[in-house]
């Protein structure tokens, strides 16, 4: 079964097909490297930093895309963690995307974003569009931890996934 998805990039409305696991690329939920790659290298301290994403790019429009990134003293992003249809892994987007919203969470020890890390890895289980998404696996993982979870969060996708109701877009 074919797709077809129109995406929004600033400039120009495309129209492509796009199949199978091309879709999470679309949506920018696909994954990728660390600035950081090494945990070790990580300072002892981290600020720690809530995204929410819009999907294509058009905010409130397709749904948005949650996920949790740190960084040091300096407005460079260490690292972060996603998770999606393709499982858990850094954000392809988490460095540069400019329609990113974020809410400082807290400053965290290293062990913490660790653990963060672990639970999007070992505890976010299948992928549901509709109840187990990536905001799901971002709220949970804050409260695993005993974080607060920003309202970007918990809004987000309409309360899809984040507030244990599902709701109709």
């Amino acid at each position: 079964m074919k797709l077809k998805i129109g995406t929004y990039d600033g400039s120009e409305f495309r129209r492509s097909r796009y199949t199978g696991r091309s879709v999470a690329d679309v949506l920018g939920i696909r994954l990728a490297a660390d600035a950081v790659p090494n945990d070790n290298d990580l300072p002892a301290n981290l600020r720690l930093f809530a995204v929410q994403r819009p999907l294509l790019g058009i905010k409130k429009h397709f749904g948005e895309h949650c996920f949790l990134l740190v960084k040091g003293d300096g407005p460079e992003v260490l690292q972060s963690i996603s998770y999606g249809p393709n499982g858990a892994g850094p954000d392809v987007r988490a460095l540069h995307d400019l329609t990113n919203t974020t809410a400082y969470v807290q400053t965290i020890p290293r062990q913490t974003w660790l653990n963060l890390k672990n639970y999007y890895y070992n505890n976010c289980g299948q992928y549901h569009l509709f109840s187990h998404n990536c905001c799901t696996c971002t709220r949970n993982a804050l409260l695993n931890q005993g974080l607060a979870v920003p309202t970007i969060i918990t809004d987000a996708n309409h309360h899809i996934g984040t507030t244990g109701q599902c709701a109709v877009m």
